[in-house]
């Protein structure tokens, strides 16, 4: 089981253990031992000997002692309880940091600052941010409370995430990491309809529409996973790099004619990828040219009906995916 914050509470991770079932979970940093974790954690996490090229943030894992309740009973009638390990990975992405630092300043602290110096009122929201950011020395000089400033900035860029069974940082975000691409799909699924009915004239038709974007799904996470294995065997590639990998791979092309089609030439970085890949090399030869018959049909002879039309909309779709 793998899921968001949103099951990530400690009656949750009672219960997957009562009932066998391996989790990796990504916890809520507001929780009380998760807050303690980070305290605990943050100067050891921001080093850099703490970075994971692979994944591009900094991880470290601890592991945690965990008691929960079983089904039998004492005398008294109280739960008896079990003890098991947990694995608590934690990441920092600095992106993410520096901009909610970037967002502090530029949001919160600069407008009161601006106000200040030119005494205007300030609300009661800026009032409130003032009194805890910001420190007046009382000659018309201001400086910031470092250490409310920290605490702000101590969960941003944070991730937690635990598992009763993974004990490797790296292959339990990727297990999130791909969960959250199915999120992407359902999200780009529900844009795409508006909330509102596919439109379509036929049940074949909408189940096409689906399962096509299932499709694109599975193919994104094998060819994460093709990533994967090239790391595994030397190539310096981040896992999440799909996006910029296809995009080198987006300029080969192929050419199609009456005398059949060719592809144009894989030069350097591409090549290397798709030897990393083992993603078979395209030929630049002429191949495939078409039939006789092929090239004598008329093309009055392949007009089709809406409906026949719409489908093969959908297949060159799929082809057009698969590709």
């Amino acid at each position: 089981m793998v899921s968001d914050k949103g099951y990530s509470s400690v009656h949750n991770i009672n219960q997957f253990l009562l009932r066998g079932i391996d989790f990796i979970l990504n916890c809520r940093t507001g929780y009380l031992f998760a807050r303690q974790i980070i305290a605990e954690s943050i100067q050891k996490l921001d080093d850099f000997c703490s970075y994971n090229p692979q994944i591009q943030c900094y991880c470290l894992t601890q592991k945690h002692i965990w008691s929960y309740p079983t089904y039998d009973k004492t005398a008294s009638g109280r739960a008896v309880k079990d003890k098991t390990t947990l694995y608590i990975h934690v990441y920092l992405d600095k992106d993410i940091r520096a901009e909610g630092e970037k967002n502090l300043l530029r949001g919160t602290i600069l407008p009161i600052l601006e106000k200040m110096r030119n005494n205007q009122p300030l609300t009661q929201e800026e009032e409130s941010a003032k009194n805890r950011f910001i420190k007046d020395d009382g000659t018309g000089s201001f400086r910031t409370n470092i250490r409310e400033k920290n605490e702000y900035l101590m969960n941003k860029g944070i991730r937690i995430l635990v598992s009763n069974r993974v004990s490797d940082p790296v292959e339990a975000w990727m297990a999130y990491y791909e969960r959250e691409r199915v999120e992407d799909l359902f999200r780009i699924a529900k844009q795409t309809i508006g909330g509102n009915r596919y439109r379509t004239s036929k049940n074949e038709t909408t189940e096409g529409k689906t399962f096509v974007m299932f499709l694109a799904s599975a193919i994104g996470m094998m060819f994460r996973q093709r990533v994967k294995h090239a790391t595994a065997n030397g190539m310096k590639m981040p896992y999440d790099s799909d996006n910029k990998l296809l995009a080198n791979l987006d300029s080969i092309e192929q050419t199609v004619f009456r005398e059949g089609c060719y592809y144009t030439p894989v030069t350097g970085v591409q090549r290397r990828i798709m030897e990393a890949l083992d993603i078979p090399m395209p030929s630049t030869e002429i191949f495939g040219k078409l039939s006789k018959e092929e090239e004598e049909t008329d093309e009055d002879d392949n007009i089709q009906s809406l409906d026949e039309l719409e489908t093969t909309t959908y297949s060159h779709w799929t082809n057009w995916i698969l590709s």
